[in-house]
This record gives structure tokens, sequence and C-alpha cells, in this order.
């Protein structure tokens, strides 16, 4: 039950979070979200929580019922991963 309702949570911050702004959203906000919607949902989550909750790596890591060792390593691998896509994304900006 009680992983059930982190994962309602999750599914609530990410879709906020990385919901599209529409037309009037600047491009490169635009481009944020659609990397950070190819990041798996754990990423998106750990990633979103460090950058819009005022708690620690510890406390996010309780709330989430973790290991900080667990949390911290999907930290690092998401933004790991967003560096990769925004490599990407400049190059093929690049090449246009």
């Amino acid at each position: 039950m009680e992983s059930q309702r982190r994962r309602i949570e999750l599914v609530t911050i990410c879709s906020v979070d990385i919901a599209d702004g529409g037309a009037d959203e600047p491009v490169l906000v635009r481009e944020v979200r659609r990397q950070l919607a190819a990041l798996t949902i754990l990423q998106q989550q750990s990633i979103t929580m460090v950058y819009y909750d005022n708690l620690t790596h510890k406390e996010r890591a309780e709330r989430l019922g973790i290991p900080l060792p667990t949390f911290k390593t999907r930290l690092r691998d998401g933004l790991s991963q967003l560096r990769a896509l925004q490599s990407q994304s400049e190059r093929e900006r690049a090449c246009v």
C-alpha cells in the first residue's frame, strides 16, 4: 500500500514537472522537458526531487523508502544521461 502511494506521488511529480508548457514556453525549457522525459521514471523522480524539494539527500531517500546510496546512484545516473542528451542535442544543432 505504501509503495503504491509513493508510485502515485512519483507519477504526479513527474507529470507536473515535465508536462509540455505550450508554444509560449522557451525552446530551451521544452528541450529540457523532452530530455527529462527520456529518463527512467526513477531518474526523473530523483532529479525533480533535488531541484524542487527543499530536503537533504538523506531526507529524500527516507521519503522514498530507499537506501541513501540508491537515491544517489539514481541521481548520478539521471544527471549523466541528461548531460549525454544535452551533448547530443548540441551536436545536432551545430549540424543544422
